[in-house]
């Protein structure tokens, strides 16, 4: 048999060879295999499709869901001592902004927290509880850089790492026709309303005055813009700039039916996933 031009051959023999594999192919190349089923000389292309390299992002966001190797029973331990276990647990780096002079500007590394899990946690639910618990002083969170680092500390100190994300929303915001002569429907004594309102829960806290004011300003709104109140109503009311926070903005871009949306991570999570 003539072999010559060939890097590899694959020689008809008694001996079966059914594959002889090179080095895996680089990202968006095939792979050469060599095969002989005792009497033909045959060489296949493969084309593979290797997947795409995760960005530093989507790595967090994969190692968030990861159980960490570790039994919480934390009675009475620091938050730095705590911060530092996990670190210690986790392939993820982690920047706290601890308040180290006393000024309040982070979170306190001496205070004590008691945490105590009978199984063991995702890396998500257990930096959840634990900024929970250290919320007792200053709202606190934790979010995920672009950069592939976790950042805890203060609300007010996540704020100043935000960045813009646009949500296509036109496919929710079907306005329903006003049918007229359409059958009545009594949602007080199908529901059990107290006051026969659906929908008030979402806004229980408010005065009459408040309720009245914000029922005139949705009345003028656009579907889009009485979607980001919604939005502004249920997600970190607080921390909203409209309503004197400094976390996030809200805008309804019309012509391509999308919110835009400004505000740090802990905020676009509670919106919507990447």
């Amino acid at each position: 048999m003539n072999c010559k031009g060939h890097s590899l051959c694959a020689v008809a023999a008694p001996l079966t060879l059914f594959a002889i594999s090179l080095a895996p192919p680089a990202y968006g190349q095939s792979e050469v295999r060599f095969t002989n089923d005792l009497s033909t000389e045959a060489v296949v292309e493969v084309s593979t499709t290797s997947a795409k390299p995760l960005t530093a992002r989507q790595r967090v966001e994969k190692e968030l869901d990861q159980t960490v190797n570790l039994l919480v029973q934390w009675n009475g331990v620091t938050l730095r001592d705590v911060v530092e276990e996990i670190d210690l647990q986790t392939s993820v780096d982690l920047v706290v902004h601890w308040d180290d002079f006393g000024r309040g500007d982070g979170l306190d590394p001496n205070q004590l927290l008691e945490i105590r899990l009978r199984q063991t946690p995702s890396l998500r639910r257990l930096l959840d509880l634990v900024v929970r618990r250290a919320s007792t002083l200053e709202a606190c969170a934790w979010n995920i850089s672009e950069s592939g680092y976790i950042e805890i500390g203060t609300k007010e100190a996540l704020n100043q790492s935000r960045y813009t994300r646009v949500y296509p929303v036109g496919d929710i915001l079907i306005e329903t026709p006003d049918f007229e002569n359409s059958p009545q429907i009594d949602f007080e004594s199908v529901l059990g309303s107290a006051d026969g309102i659906i929908g008030d829960w979402i806004f229980e806290d408010e005065d009459e005055e408040d309720r009245s004011e914000r029922e005139d300003r949705l009345k003028n709104m656009s579907p889009g813009e009485r979607l980001a109140e919604l939005i502004r109503s249920l997600i970190e009311t607080d921390q909203w700039q409209v309503y004197g926070g400094e976390g996030g903005s809200i805008r309804f871009h019309e012509p391509t039916q999308s919110l835009i949306i400004d505000a740090p991570d802990y905020m676009h999570r509670q919106i919507g996933q990447p």
